[in-house]
Formats: structure tokens, sequence, C-alpha cells
């Protein structure tokens, strides 16, 4: 009975195909070399040996031979097992260390240990007190029993993992080989349960606690003339609102409460690069740091990761969510809250300090939104650097030697919240979160938003970025800060590059390159076949400028393995992988029309409304920066070409604003599209350049691609107008947007507002009076970018001010710029974005 009961747990063990055929490999390669193998479990039990056993027989691994003086029982000092724990006795202790001494000793039959671990589940589970008994067994019956039990109670959650395998030739002691076999089950247990949870209470008093955090409330209490106890009161209040309550019975509920909501909204989750994240998660303290693009992004990460067998992130979350009952729930999962606005609130930095450098210290996974916010544009925002300079302050004080950041990059075919998303771009108050909101949305739960995909980008490790830098960090606190700032807008432009194109996506760029309001669906599915080129021309694949509507890719030889490395998924992906482009592209117009994003016929003439219009703009920003610096390089062409026919230059008040200057198009576009410094900006200009010259897309100028005025001395050829002469129609919302605002500026008769108002009277001058060729020039993103900017180009100034009550308050006034000449250089962009998209 109790025979066939293990068999039914071992046909519902599951495992990671890839991890055992490796293991299956290397054991058997073993097997060949007459090299002895041992598993090592953590705590001696002939339950998890019969389990082993059995599992063996099934997956044609090695099959162990039960001995009490050879089979290794490891356990890791000072931290406890996962189910049932027993003190290590020193009898049993040297029984291990003889096993490894013969071991080591025996030079002519090495021996292979493989650690092996058993889970009941994934997620973070309750640690048992120890259990201290006089006398030592080599098997404890009673903890067989016990286990037996609770793995019949979660008998289709069964998990078998192993662990690093280590040779007794390698090492010189066996204290050394007992602290590597101890060390790499840690590894094991941490990647499937993550890191040690501690009780509430424990982490309260780890967090409150300290000469830094004992410093500041007595600094808050004699300012504030408070009692102590009264200041700690408050930290505990704090505390509690800010920390995570990560429950294992509570993930298991919200497990069975998520699965029928994402099966509704979502077609398919797709996940890329997972192993990339699972090798770095096993050994070292990780940050996920994603995009933002909805409220579904906190469920999915968590969800991903239970699913994939990994380790749940304490996610750092908006205090608008926490609202009854997902607040709770939330909190459950791993989130904790943080405020919208702390301002000067010094203790609440303490215990967001303190409680940050906790999970940190202990190695517990942590996500957060470098972002902060969701994206209201689609586009990518420039980073916050809030909870980022926290984060580099707890490891630059040594809370752990090194710490890997890894940026995510999340796409949606289609955007459960694009309707309230549209109406705050629109120019319409946030509105605050609900329960009844959520359930009362129009049209979330009556179609399926297609394929989410959440892909894993380039891990970075903190320290090695420090190094790379040649500077010294550490030292000063504006070199953190300088550090904290490049590091992230290095986590964002990794995040970009893995921004995945979709269907939707790919289709709104197109059709946002032509200046006309109506389009034939024929010609619109050739401008999504050049997009698509350029984007994986962008991507370092330039054989895709051979391609034609007729082409099949699935007869284009290694056709698999490039589309792995060419970012592209959801229909599109399987679309493009049965059929021939053009059928892809009218399969995906079909669903565009039938979704309601667009009107019309695949076999007549395209148009959309002005709310589908700032629907697809979402889509297209979410991809621009796949094709923005070959936007700018074309548009800096075709005014070359003008200057050129004109025998003469537009001068401009602006020293460095040359019609022609690559500076001045980087000055523009640098937060838009979030370019790299200067000089690295340069080294990739060139090399793009030269690539374009390679393919005859560039006519005339000098023998640099810049000159060191950054003018491009270059004008498309008529096989580059082909290629590039649409795409600076892309950029014509961001300079329709800088020229509107220039004229509101020079109109009005008040030089002097708070920032607030200047937004508000901005708009309503848009409201009242203009009727911009591009509607996504006059959306809210677009026109806070366009302030942005001339607050960048010393157009407006910020300047502060003392108020009564001694508050810092923010006023906008000119600068004593030329504004007419500005305006003369930005309408022209204007002009040439606006009629190079209808260039034959």
């Amino acid at each position: 009975m109790i025979g066939s009961l293990l068999k039914r747990f071992v046909d519902t063990i599951d495992i990671d195909q890839s991890s055992l055929d490796h293991i299956r490999r290397l054991l058997r390669d073993a097997q060949k070399s007459s090299i002895r193998v041992v598993y090592v479990f953590r705590r001696p039990s002939y339950l998890e040996y019969r389990l082993l056993t059995l599992f063996c027989e099934k997956h044609e691994l090695p099959v162990p031979e039960y001995r009490s003086e050879e089979v290794v029982y490891t356990a890791l000092r000072g931290r406890l097992g996962t189910e049932v724990t027993l003190s290590s006795s020193r009898r049993h202790r040297r029984k291990i260390m003889r096993t490894l001494d013969r071991a080591i000793a025996n030079d002519s039959t090495p021996t292979l240990f493989v650690p092996v671990a058993f889970f009941q589940g994934r997620g973070p589970r309750p640690i048992p007190g120890r259990i201290s008994l006089p006398i030592d067994f080599d098997v404890l019956p009673v903890g067989d029993v016990w286990l037996l039990v609770v793995y019949l109670i979660h008998r289709k959650d069964l998990i078998v993992s192993f662990g690093e395998v280590s040779t007794s030739e390698n090492f010189q002691s066996s204290s050394a080989l007992y602290r590597q076999l101890a060390l790499s089950l840690y590894h094991v247990e941490k990647l499937i349960r993550g890191a040690r949870q501690h009780s509430s209470k424990k982490v309260e008093s780890i967090v409150l606690s300290g000469s830094g955090f004992e410093d500041t409330v007595l600094e808050i209490s004699v300012e504030k003339s408070l009692p102590r106890r009264e200041v700690m009161r408050q930290a505990r209040k704090d505390f509690y609102e800010i920390s995570a309550t990560m429950r294992g019975s509570a993930l298991k509920v919200l497990y069975y409460l998520m699965r029928p909501i994402i099966s509704t909204l979502f077609q398919k989750i797709e996940i890329r690069n997972i192993e990339r994240l699972r090798e770095i998660t096993k050994a070292h303290p990780t940050v996920l740091l994603p995009n933002h693009r909805s409220h579904f992004d906190y469920l999915l990460i968590s969800w991903v990761m239970y699913h994939c067998q990994l380790p749940l992130p304490y996610v750092a979350a908006g205090i608008n969510l926490n609202f009854w009952p997902a607040g709770p729930f939330i909190k459950a999962a791993g989130g904790f809250f943080i405020r919208r606005r702390i301002g000067n609130d010094r203790l609440y930095k303490a215990v967001l300090d303190g409680y940050l450098r906790y999970l940190i210290k202990h190695s517990h996974l942590l996500a957060f939104y470098i972002e902060g916010g969701r994206s209201r544009s689609g586009a990518m925002r420039l980073p916050r650097l809030g909870l980022l300079k926290y984060l580099l302050s707890s490891w630059h004080l040594g809370a752990r030697e090194d710490v890997y950041l890894v940026p995510m990059g999340i796409t949606y075919e289609r955007l459960a919240e694009e309707d309230a998303l549209l109406r705050e771009e629109a120019g319409a108050k946030k509105q605050s979160e609900s329960v009844r909101d959520l359930i009362r949305a129009k049209g979330l739960w009556r179609r399926k938003h297609g394929t989410v995909i959440l892909e894993v980008g380039d891990p970075i490790s903190l320290r090695e970025f420090r190094d790379e830098t040649q500077s010294d960090y550490r030292s000063e606190g504006t070199d953190l800060h300088q550090l904290t700032e490049d590091i992230g807008f290095s986590v964002c432009r990794n995040i970009m590059q893995h921004t995945v194109v979709t269907g939707p996506s790919l289709l709104a760029l197109a059709f946002a390159s032509f200046p006309e309001e109506r389009i034939s669906a024929a010609t619109l599915r050739q401008r999504m076949l050049d997009v698509l080129a350029s984007i994986f021309l962008h991507q370092g694949d330039s054989d895709s400028l051979a391609w034609s509507l007729e082409t099949e890719l699935s007869e284009i030889p290694n056709f698999e393995s490039r589309m792995d490395t060419l970012r592209i998924g959801g229909r599109l992906e399987y679309l493009l992988a049965t059929m021939p482009i053009a059928g892809a592209f009218r399969e995906i117009q079909a669903g565009m029309i039938s979704s309601g994003y667009m009107q019309g016929s695949p076999d007549g003439d395209l148009f959309v409304s002005e709310s589908q219009l700032l629907k697809l703009d979402y889509y297209k920003n979410s991809i621009l920066h796949h094709v923005a610096l070959p936007a700018i390089l074309s548009l800096l062409a075709q005014h070359h070409e003008a200057l050129s026919d004109s025998a003469e230059r537009i001068e401009s008040g602006l020293h460095s604003f040359e019609p022609d200057s690559l500076r001045s198009m980087y000055r523009v576009f640098r937060s838009a599209f979030l370019f790299p410094p200067w000089s690295m900006f340069i080294e990739q200009v060139e090399e793009r350049i030269r690539s374009f010259d390679s393919f005859g897309w560039f006519a005339g100028g000098d023998e640099l691609p810049v000159d060191m005025d950054g003018r491009f001395p270059r004008i498309l050829s008529e096989r580059g107008y082909q290629q590039l002469g649409f795409l600076p129609v892309l950029l014509a919302p961001v300079f329709e947007s800088i020229s509107l605002l220039l004229q509101f500026l020079l109109e009005v008769e008040s030089t002097r507002w708070t920032m607030a108002d200047l937004r508000q009277n901005f708009s309503d001058y848009l409201d009242d009076r203009m009727t911009p060729t591009k509607l996504e020039a006059t959306t809210k993103s677009m026109v806070d970018y366009a302030i942005d900017v001339l607050i960048q180009l010393d157009v407006l100034h910020e300047r502060t001010r003392e108020a009564t009550d001694g508050a810092a308050e923010y006023s906008v006034t000119f600068g004593d710029t030329r504004l007419q000449e500005l305006q003369g250089w930005v309408e022209e962009n204007v002009r040439l974005c606006n009629t190079s998209g209808s260039k034959e």
C-alpha cells in the first residue's frame, strides 16, 4: 500500500525538463567513468530515499543503494529546514565527516555528490521549530510519518530539485566539501522557497533598531518635543503600513482566485529568458526592475514566478492600492506599500530605508517599478530614483557585498485599462482605485486582451557597474547620487531593448507614419513591412531588408532561432510563422477592425476616429524607440538636402540649434528616448551611419559621419528615401507640441506662473484656440514633455521662492532666449516631418 502510494507521488513530482536532462547526462557520464555517485539530502529520511529511488527508476538515473554510512545527510548550521527539522548531533556530524574524508582520500574512485531536495508546493512556507532528541537515529520514523502526511496533503504540488554537483577530487578537506554541499542545498531551497521568512514582530525589531535609527528617533523627539515612546509608536504605525506579510496559505487562496481572472482576461502569458533570472536568484540578492503598464503587473509577476518555481518577490506598490479587501491580499502576496509623497517625513524615510535594508540583507527577492507609476502614453518614462537610491545606500553601507538588478520588459498585446488611461491623457483627473470600479470597468471582462509577454533583460551587478565606471562612488554622496542616476537610466534603456513588438503596436506605428487620415489597407501592409524591417535592422538582422509581402518566414533558414533573437511576440509571432507576411498583416488588420481600434476593411481603406487614434498612439509609443535613431538621421538628412538646395542656412539665435545639427536633435529627444550620454550616443550614431552607408541609403557628405559641431553632412539616396524617408513623420507630435507651447508663450501677457498653472493655462489654450495637425501633440503626456524640453533648453526657468509658511514654491519665468527664432526652427521640423511620410 505504501509502495503504490509512493509511486503515485512520483508520478506527480514536478521537475524542469532541461534540468533533468542535464543531471541525467552528468550521471550517465559518471557511471561510464566508474565514478561513485552519492545523493545528498538535508536530513536523514528513509521516505525521501524511497521517493528518490522510484524517481531515478522512472527517469533513467542511477538508482541509489541505501547505506547509512555512505548516504550523506547535510544539515546547514544556523538554518532550519522546510518541513521537518532535526538538530544534528555531534555523532551524526562525525559520521558525515568520515564519509567525506573517505571520498576525498580515495584517489582511485572519485565520488560525485548530487544535492537533492524535495518540496511540497511552491512559495514561502512557515518553518517549524527545532526538534531536539537525546538519541541520534540514522532514520527518524516520526519524521517520516509526518513527511508522509505532508506529502499526501500536497500530493499535486510535489517538486524535486537538484543542486550544484560537486566532485571529491576538487576538495582538499572534508569541511570545505561539507560547506559546499550545504551551500548548494541552501541555493536549491532559496530558489523554490525564497529566503527565510521571519515573523512580523521579528522584522519590526530588526527594522526599528540600530544606531542610525535610534539617532533619528532622538532628533525627531527633541525637534517636536515629543516623548520617545510617542515617536516609536508612530514608527511602528509606519512600519505596519509599509511591510508585507507574505503567507503561503494566502498565496494558495490567491492562486485559486486569480486563475479564472487571468484565464478570462488573457489568452496567453509568454515568459522569456527566465533561466537567466533563475541562475542569478539562487546565488545573489536580486532586485527585479520591470516597466509599469498596468495594475495587473503586480499579479502577473508573482504569477509567473510561482509557475516557474521561483521565489515570490516582495513588490513595492503605491499606497493607493491599499484599499479593502485588495490591500490585505496584496500584502499577503508580498506587496509592500509606499506613500506617493513622502516629503520631509524623516521618520517615515528611516522606516522605509530600514525595511529595504532588511529585505536586501536577508536576500529576499525584491521588485519595484523603475518608472514609479504607470506609463500613460505607452512610452518608457524617465526613471524615478527614490527607491533605487535607498537600495544603493543599503548596499553602500555594507548590507550585501553585491546586488544584482534584473530589468524586465512587460508587453501587453492589448492593455486592460486603456480606456481609463485614454481619459487621463485627454485631461481627465485620475480616478482613485477601488474594487467597485474594477468590477464595473467597461468592457474589461467582455473580451480577451491577447498575450502578455514578460522578457527578462540583461542583469546588472552593482559592484561590476561601479568598477566599470572607474570612479570611487563610495566616498562622496554626490558620487553615489551619480551612480544611482547612471544605473537608473541604464536599467530603463535595457527594458526598452527588451520591449516586444506585437501586432497592434506594429500596425499603430505604421499607421502613424502617414500624415494622411485615410490609408488603403494594402499600402498600410507594405508600410508595416518597412517598419518591421527597420526594427529588425535595429536589432541586428539586415536580412530583413530583402523580405517582401510574399515572403514566408517559416521557410527562411534558422527561422526559429532567429525569431528567438528578434523581439516579436503574441499573435504576430504565430501568424508570421504560419503564413506569408501579407496574410499575417491582413489578419492583424482584421483583428484591429473587429476589436474597435480601426474602421474600414482589409480589402479597402482604413481610418480612425479621434479616440481610436489616441488608442493607437499608446501602442505606437511602446515601440517607437526602436526606430527613433533612424527617424532622427532621416530628418537631419532632409534638413541638409534643403540647405544644399537653397544654398543658405537658417540662422538660429540658439547657437547649437543649426537645422542639420545632431546635437540639437539630441537635446530635444534625449529624454523621450532615454539616449545615453553624448559621447556614447555619438558612437551609436556613427555605427548606424556606417551601416546605412553600406546599404547605399546616404549620399554626399564629408568623410566623417558627424562633424565637430554635431552637423550631419548626409542626404538620402533614392533607396534611402524608400527605407527611411517616411520615419520623420513619427517625430512630428513632439515638434508640434513644442511649437504650440512656444506660440502660447509668445501670446500670453503673464510671465510668471506656478508649474501647475502653466500646465492648466496651456491646456485651456489648446482647447480654445488650436487645431493641431497631430492630435497626439495635445495629450497630457506630450504637453508635459514639451514643458520639460523648454526647461532643459533654458527657455523656461524653474525658480524657488520661499512662501509665507516656509515651504518651497516652484514658479516658471521666461528666459531671455529669442523665442521667435526657436519657433522658426521647430516649425521647419514640423513641416519636414509632415511632408516626409508622403514622399515616394
